[in-house]
């Protein structure tokens, strides 16, 4: 390897990684309502710290695209207020040649930001809400707080949830019976889980007892100063045992399978196009970016300008503002792969007329 890449590599990655941890930082913060509703169902550091690591992904392939952008404009700059990118070209090295370690770099970047996307988001979505679900299954009052997640779909919830969904108070449960068409009550003062058991105090149930006399109700009336019980045990008979999986959450291979399978439906179809235009997207920018960056970076007066950097700032806003567009239209695929497709031929244009400009010696 040449000695110039090496140092055009070593400062491009150095800004480079620099700026992905800066992402990675600040984007997680979106991330910290899961983070803490992870915590409230179970808080072992060893599932939390898993579930932070399987964020990362979620994160890399916008945090990618932008830092390569900032790291070849930086690299760039640097190398003409220094008078570096003078030197190069004064000892026969040509711009083009300057830009092959630096585009070979992002081509390098865009397969890995390919593979995150199409093969390691997918599964680590899928793992984090598998570490959310095995989190609940210890957690019965998170599973009755949120009625949608029982298998009784007829149900009335009252309660007030403390200590981070460890704790419940005042709990009205009023459910209804499918078998006989009635409901059933319980109320209490007090639940609390703690080491996997459920405990509650001042317990009442009112359930219904089958009989051949149609007078009258038969009723069951139950009262318990104190009870215990298994959470987990409770949790699983209360869970749904089917469960979906969006199309977001299958790797590559499976997604493609959907277009050739005669049993998916067309909106299920739509979906998966627009998931497969999504992770194309993400990869080709990543390689867009770093030579926008190279190209609006360079300068050749003697003058600091910064419309360089400002047009980058416009085009980068413009091209995610492209793919907020094309999320909003994933039902409708044609205009969902203009959106995406908009900003490409635009950057890869102006990357060519700035360095045609700076090539014959105008700024």
């Amino acid at each position: 390897m040449p000695l110039f890449w090496r140092y055009l590599l070593k400062n491009y990655f150095q800004v480079f990684f620099l700026c992905v941890g800066g992402f990675i930082a600040v984007l997680m913060v979106t991330r910290v309502q899961e983070i803490v509703h992870l915590i409230s169902l179970n808080p072992k550091w060893g599932n939390i710290l898993l579930f932070i690591l399987c964020q990362i992904p979620y994160i890399l392939p916008i945090a990618m695209p932008i830092s390569g952008l900032i790291a070849a404009i930086l690299l760039l700059n640097r190398l003409s207020h220094t008078h570096e990118l003078t030197a190069f070209r004064t000892s026969g090295i040509s711009v083009k040649t300057l830009a092959t370690p630096l585009l070979m770099a992002a081509f390098v970047l865009s397969v890995i930001n390919f593979v995150v996307v199409t093969e390691l988001t997918p599964r680590c979505r899928h793992y984090s809400h598998h570490l959310i679900q095995n989190a609940a299954m210890i957690n019965p009052l998170f599973l009755i707080k949120k009625s949608k997640m029982l298998k009784l779909q007829d149900s009335y919830v009252d309660m007030k949830m403390t200590h981070l969904g460890k704790e419940a108070r005042e709990i009205i449960l009023a459910v209804k019976n499918e078998s006989n068409d009635r409901l059933s009550l319980m109320t209490a003062k007090k639940f609390e889980v703690n080491d996997n058991l459920m405990k509650g105090k001042y317990v009442t149930i009112i359930s219904h007892l089958a009989s051949e006399e149609d007078l009258y109700d038969h009723l069951i009336i139950e009262n318990q100063e104190t009870m215990t019980t298994s959470a987990s045990a409770l949790s699983s008979l209360m869970q749904k045992r089917t469960e979906k999986i969006g199309i977001e959450y299958l790797p590559m291979k499976t997604l493609l399978q959907t277009f050739s399978d005669q049993n998916v439906k067309p909106k299920t179809v739509k979906r998966a196009l627009f998931e497969l235009c999504r992770r194309i997207f993400f990869p080709v920018i990543t390689f867009a970016f770093t030579l926008l960056g190279f190209s609006l970076g360079m300068q050749i007066g003697r003058e600091r300008k910064k419309k360089g950097i400002y047009l980058a700032i416009l085009l980068s806003s413009l091209t995610f503002i492209c793919s907020i567009a094309a999320k909003s239209f994933q039902l409708a695929p044609y205009k969902m792969i203009f959106f995406y497709t908009l900003p490409i031929p635009l950057l890869f244009f102006i990357s060519y007329a700035s360095q045609r400009k700076i090539l014959g010696g105008v700024e």
